[in-house]
């Protein structure tokens, strides 16, 4: 075996390498090359005898990233050069390395080239150090060929330029073609960060050049923020966080990190990559873009894999990487091959730098390009320097060498490179055709997914599967994720008018407006942020200036609440022609409908017209015969008002009522108030009791206070006073209580529901000094329009939302951009299936004259108060316009019965009982009011429900806790009691309660959508429970087919010492030893307390982990589930090796930048999500009601189509639950089986009638374990089993890229053979690490315990 060389004084002996033979078929001599950074030899083939010998030089980076790489590479191909070259010539190398940190280092460097005769020089130094290297080339014609710089400024600036040649793209050109990627994926703007020597970036002036003059919409990038930090510099990270701290205010989400010239790309992104992740700027939805030396900067670390996660996702543009199939790179193969033969043969030392021969790395290709531009420029020139005298030769050959270089100019001279293309040199010295290739790192190696080249721009490769950052399927949108631009919104206000009642009011919307925001800007799942800017108004020339000046400054106005001030308003903003939207809560005259005069004026209530209407059916449902109509004189509104309630009194009131006068009043009160007994006497005289008051607030007080006096104008049987939505707007004191009692009105329509409890909640925890309102008065109800304010703020903000987040209005976008947007926006809020979920209860959209919903209240003072009785709708579909629902009591304590009307049912709603949901408990809560909204207008339903909301406090209360609530309820004056519970989504409060039912002999149908403990299944102990889920045995089923499709031998479990998680991890236990016997061995449950703290979960999954097994099933709810899993990164069980499965306590689970723990690659069963019509309906509706709220998921569920489902888990059962009710209600309305039960006001009578509701709905439910087939929002019939369960239908979820995937499905339809699976896996599960290939029963070696 031959000797290794030796190495004496920094050079080899070239005595063993002299005597070595190829054993492959090629045969040559080496000679040994001394390489100081590694203290090892380099073999390259000898110089052949007589021959021309061409000194290449090599100029590299002693620190660079790929220092072996290119040093290999570049070693390989000239010695295929050398064997491949014309007779009479041969190659030999010289080789420098250089410190690109120093400028004077790499001009010494150059120079000690420059002395070793070299004849030209292979560059792998940056684009720094090449630069400053040039002038010592220069002067006597050395060529350099850059295979890696491309930093255009940096190189643009160099003297002695002339004799660079580029063998990559430049900066310049990247810059372009990054300009094409961010066109394609419509990405208008972007940050940038800059690290260089030099005052600007070659790849931002790049992008500008091929986006000057265009405009977003049609391809421009707007540079949000530009931080460019010159080195060298002592304090880069100290500039560093000044730009990430510029990128978070700016909002980007597309951020380019250009560090190119920067001395050693591998410090800075070892360095910027974790800082950018400390920083949260990682991850889903933040795309960084990498200068194409990016992609150097992981290849060999040894100690790079957190930084190569933080990465995962990284874009780049590199220079083509080399065709690894051609002919040249099979002979590059073979030599590299060769050289491994002698490492084998001990000669470790004496052979090629090792290189990585079957990974394809960056300018790779670009190295051997150089080598084989310099073969193809000594071909030209190998008859010339046959016959040159040896002293010219040196100079001779550089400038030789240097002009042919430059001959290589057209498609004629061009070279085949090792990329597969033609390759030649532009007059600048630059690659002509120049082609780049977009790649992601995907946190192992960086994988080519598109193409650009100047002439055919950009292409994405379609067959190439990637992920975006954060292991996310959801490209990233031009906005930063959580960004929130800000938009300014002007507000009206009642204001120093000299009337302490009519400033009170003012001040108080004030405050419901400031609520508003407020609610906005603190919901950190929010897409805008609201800058308020309120303007207090009195006379209606102060509304006309104040709109001038709102004009110049605002993007959108809410106001006035009142009708002259908003057609003022409407006046000024169509004037300017600014395109602003204007949004009124309060103003109804009728001529604001009028679109032509009022362009951009929308309101969310109804214009009059309706309200005259509703008032005239009112009158009409009394009966009562003559009516005397009391208005205020020279007043838009009551004018109006009185206009169209004769016009709707002739069409609706027929013969029956007549108006027996319309008198009219001073809009002066002192005035007015002398008026009233004269005004009261004349009624009287017509023998009249009934008065339509038409006034202001104020007013109606009076009259009615003054009506009621002893020795006033008093009918015998009292006034039976109606109001507007003006006239009921007044709250007597005590002095007044007893005069105002029995009278009846209408009201806008008043607050329900969700949103407009929260939003009353928060104004409560508010300084009630600088926040005032009636809200905090016992009542604790704020003033009629409060709501409505609410819903035209949250119009506002869900349109800008929708613009910010559909990337049609952006940070950059300017004010009348904005402008015209935003109104366009509101317009396409225009049917209830388009509008939004509002603060009254209902949807909020815009008709075709932009009035909102013909919705009103009928209130009835009674009981010292202001009571809701009843409502009317315009868009009701069965006729029933007016609904009175409670007993109206009228002057003197007379009951007025309806008793024409189906009822309303009222359903008591339980919701989710874990304060730590509290997200999830409101998303479910708008799925129930979403389906009673569909109840409620599809005319299949001849009933509607009434549903109430009660969250217990944890899931072993709920029994007293129900129980309490529903004799609360039936003890209410005038209320029919609950006749169902739906909701329970929890078996241990489905269990509580139906236990707390029967003690208290209570009959009453309990519909549960989510619990799922097997022991409900039992009819003996809960014969009054169903539901639309199946229960826990199904879902072991599930388990049990997953555990049998991957072979797993043993698996462990832990869980929940409740109903629902010990009940699911039996389940789980018993299927899979009962299938596949000792075939696998499931550990006994682990289980522990429900809402254990982290530590007691930790001793219990330390016992897990003695069971030895990888694969492990929890079977908690969410909040403990949570835990576990928190336990589980604790203890490194999370990582790759690792397997997670649970139930749907898992699948429920919504992860998101603030979960306290981390997750990938979780696999669970779901109740199915939900298909069909009805699913469409739902999860249409709860797309465009959520965002307002703040009440998306935060992990949308995406099935292997692509199609992302924005709902919660369990919507569809849910909805399903609601639907089911109420066709059984209205299969027993229709049948008359309840329609003969009597309303009636005695406290006995109501309580028969609803125990015998109940009791009715419980049979009808029983005898429908069958029903006709009525498909439900799960896709499927909604039936009920023998054990009045749910159709046992799954989807098989899989937690990766920070969302739920539907990874399969797994339905029970009918019996199945005993070793038959029912589960169809539709893609790949992504497992542990980002693996497509399950991992075993065995734990990772490194965590046994």
């Amino acid at each position: 075996m031959a000797r290794r060389p030796e190495k004496s004084g920094g050079s080899c002996s070239c005595s063993s390498c002299g005597s070595l033979t190829s054993h492959a078929s090629m045969n040559r001599r080496w000679q040994c090359v001394y390489v100081p950074l590694v203290l090892a030899c380099f073999c390259l083939s000898a110089v052949k005898v007589n021959a021309q010998v061409v000194h290449i030089g090599y100029f590299g980076d002693e620190e660079g990233i790929l220092t072996r790489e290119f040093w290999s590479v570049f070693g390989v191909a000239v010695t295929e050069a050398n064997r491949t070259a014309p007779a009479g010539i041969s190659y030999t190398i010289s080789r420098v390395w250089t410190t690109s940190t120093n400028a004077t280092n790499c001009s010494a460097s150059a120079e000690q080239l420059v002395n070793s005769n070299v004849h030209v020089v292979v560059s792998t130094a940056n684009s720094f150090c090449t630069a400053n290297a040039l002038p010592r080339f220069e002067p006597y014609n050395i060529a350099v060929l850059a295979a890696v710089a491309t930093a255009n400024p940096t190189l643009e600036q160099a003297p002695s330029r002339r004799v660079l040649f580029q063998l990559s793209p430049s900066d310049r050109t990247q810059g372009q073609a990054l300009a094409a990627t961010l066109q394609f994926f419509n990405w208008t703007s972007m940050s940038y960060v800059s690290v260089s020597s030099v005052s600007s970036s070659g790849i931002v002036e790049g992008v500008r050049d091929a986006t000057q003059g265009l405009t977003s919409d049609d391809g421009g990038v707007a540079f949000s923020t530009e931080e460019l930090i010159n080195t060298p510099t002592s304090n880069i990270s100290e500039k560093l966080d000044e730009a990430y701290t510029k990128i978070l205010e700016s909002g980007t989400g597309i951020n380019l990190l250009d560090i190119s010239d920067i001395p050693t790309s591998r410090l800075a992104y070892r360095l910027i990559f974790p800082d950018l992740e400390t920083r949260r700027i990682t991850g889903v939805g933040w795309q960084w873009i990498a200068s194409s030396q990016a992609t150097l900067a992981l290849q060999q670390s040894s100690n790079s894999e957190v930084v190569r996660l933080y990465m995962q996702g990284t874009l780049a543009l590199v220079p083509p990487y080399a065709n690894l199939t051609s002919s040249l790179w099979q002979n590059y193969s073979l030599i590299l091959e060769e050289a491994g033969h002698l490492f084998a043969s001990g000669l470790a030392t004496c052979g090629v730098l090792p290189g990585s021969q079957n990974v394809n790395l960056p300018y790779r290709g670009q190295v051997v390009d150089a080598v084989l531009m310099i073969e193809q420029a000594v071909r030209s020139t190998a008859a010339i320097w046959a016959n040159a005298s040896a002293q010219n030769s040196t100079s001779q050959y550089r400038s030789d060498v240097y002009n042919q270089l430059l001959s290589i100019n057209s498609s004629q001279t061009a070279i085949t490179s090792s990329t597969g293309y033609q390759l030649y040199f532009t007059a600048d010295r630059l690659p002509a055709m120049p082609r780049l290739e977009l790649v992601t790192f995907d946190a192992n190696s960086w994988l080519s997914i598109g193409s650009w080249s100047d002439s055919s721009g950009f292409v994405l490769h379609p067959s190439q599967q990637f992920l975006w950052p954060g292991f996310s399927l959801d490209m990233p949108s031009t906005l930063a994720p959580g960004f929130r631009p800000r938009f300014k919104v002007g507000f009206l206000y009642i204001a120093d008018t000299g009337n302490e009642l009519e400033d009170a009011l003012g001040r108080e919307y004030l405050s419901a407006f400031n609520v508003s925001i407020l609610h906005n800007n603190q919901n950190t799942s929010g897409s805008v942020l609201l800058d308020p800017v309120p303007r207090g108004v009195n006379t209606d020339e102060n509304c006309t200036a104040t709109a001038e000046e709102l004009a110049s400054q605002v993007h959108v106005v809410i106001g006035d609440y009142r009708s002259n001030c908003s057609s003022r308003v409407a006046e000024v903003l169509t004037r300017v022609n600014t395109s602003i939207a204007q949004i009124s809560y309060g103003a109804t005259l009728e001529t604001l409908s009028n679109s032509t005069l009022y362009p951009f004026f929308l309101r969310v209530v109804p214009p009059d017209l309706f309200q005259a209407r509703a008032l005239a059916e009112l009158i009409q449902r009394f009966g009562w015969s003559k009516v005397a109509i009391l208005y205020t004189e020279d007043n838009l509104y009551s004018e109006g008002l009185l206009k169209s309630f004769q016009d709707a009194a002739n069409g609706t009131l027929l013969n029956s009522t007549v108006i027996t006068g319309a008198t009219s009043m001073s809009g002066n009160l002192s005035v007015a108030e002398l008026q009233i007994n004269d005004v009261l006497w004349q009624i009287m005289q017509n023998d009249t009791r009934v008065v339509l008051l038409l006034v202001y607030s104020g007013l109606a007080e009076r009259i009615v206070v003054q009506g009621s006096q002893e020795n006033g104008p008093r009918p015998a049987d009292g006034w039976i006073w109606v109001g507007t939505d003006s006239s009921t707007a007044f709250q007597p004191n005590s002095g007044t209580v007893d005069a105002v009692m029995g009278m009846v009105g209408t009201r806008p329509k008043g607050g329900q529901g969700f949103v407009y409890l929260g939003l009353l909640s928060e104004w409560l925890q508010l300084n009630s000094t600088l926040n005032p309102g009636t809200v905090f008065e016992i009542s604790a109800q704020p003033q009629p329009f409060v709501p409505e304010l609410f819903d035209a703020v949250s119009a506002a903000e869900l349109a800008l939302s929708d613009l910010v987040e559909s990337k049609k209005v952006t940070q950059l976008s300017t004010t009348a951009q904005v402008r015209t947007k935003l109104f366009r926006q509101l317009l396409t809020y225009n049917s209830p299936e388009n509008g939004f979920f509002g603060s009254i209860g209902s949807n909020i959209y815009f008709n075709n004259q932009g009035n909102g919903p013909a919705e009103y209240d009928i209130v009835n003072f009674q009981g010292g108060q202001w009571r809701t009785v009843g409502d009317w709708s315009n868009s009701s579909q069965d006729g029933m316009k007016l609904n009175l629902q409670l007993l109206t009591v009228l002057p003197g304590g007379e009951v007025a019965l309806e008793k024409a009307q189906p009822p309303i049912f009222q359903v008591l709603y339980v919701g989710v009982a874990e304060s730590s949901n509290d997200s999830f408990t409101k998303q479910l809560d708008l799925v129930q009011h979403i389906a009673n909204q569909y109840v409620q207008n599809n005319r299949n339903f001849s009933i509607r429900l009434n549903i109430n909301t009660f969250i217990p406090s944890v899931p072993s209360k709920c029994g007293s806790e129900v129980v309490t609530e529903l004799e609360r309820f039936e003890n209410q004056t005038n209320q029919l009691g609950y006749v169902a519970v739906i909701g329970l989504l929890q078996s241990a409060c489905a269990i509580s309660t139906s236990d707390a039912f029967r003690n208290k002999n209570i009959d009453i149908p309990l519909i549960s959508f989510g619990a799922t403990s097997v022991a409900l299944s039992n009819k003996t102990a809960y014969p009054n429970f169903f539901r639309t889920c199946p229960n826990d045995n199904n879902q072991g089923n599930v388990a049990r087919d997953i555990v049998g499709h991957y072979g797993w031998t043993k698996i462990g479990i832990i869980g929940t010492t409740d109903p629902y998680g010990s009940g699911l991890a039996e389940a789980v236990r018993t299927e899979i030893l009962r299938r596949f016997g000792d075939k696998v061995q499931p550990m006994k449950p682990i289980l522990f307390e429900p809402n254990s703290n982290l530590a007691t979960v930790q001793e219990k999954l330390n016992e897990l982990r003695k069971g030895n097994t990888a694969v492990n099933y929890i079977s908690a709810f969410t909040g403990d589930t949570r835990t576990v899993l928190k336990a589980a990164e604790h203890a490194n069980m999370l990582s790759t090796g690792w397997t997670w499965l649970g139930g749907d306590g898992m699948t429920a689970l919504q992860f998101d930048s603030n979960s306290q723990v981390q997750v990938q690659s979780l696999v669970g069963s779901s109740l199915i999500v939900g298909n069909g019509t009805l699913f469409e309906f739902l999860s249409t509706r709860y797309s465009n009601q959520g965002p307002a709220l703040g009440l998306m998921p935060t992990n949308n569920v995406v099935f292997p189509n692509g199609r992302s489902v924005s709902v919660p888990l369990f919507a569809a059962q849910l909805f399903d639950s609601i639907t089911l009710l109420s066709h059984s209600l209205s299969q027993l309305w229709n049948n008359s089986e309840i329609r003969n039960i009597q309303f009636t006001s005695t406290v006995t009578g109501r309580s028969s009638w609803v125990t015998e509701t109940r009791r009715s709905i419980i049979k009808r439910l029983k005898n429908s374990t069958h029903p006709p087939e009525i498909s439900g929002a799960i896709g499927l019939p909604v039936t009920f089993d023998a054990n009045q369960d749910g159709p046992a239908a799954y989807n098989v979820l899989n937690y990766f890229g920070s969302q739920w995937q539907v990874v399969g499905e797994h339905v029970i339809t009918k019996p199945i053979a005993e070793k038959n699976s029912s589960l169809i896996l539709l893609r790949d599960i992504v497992w542990s690490g980002g693996v497509i290939m399950a991992h075993g029963s065995d734990p990772p070696t490194d965590n046994v315990s």
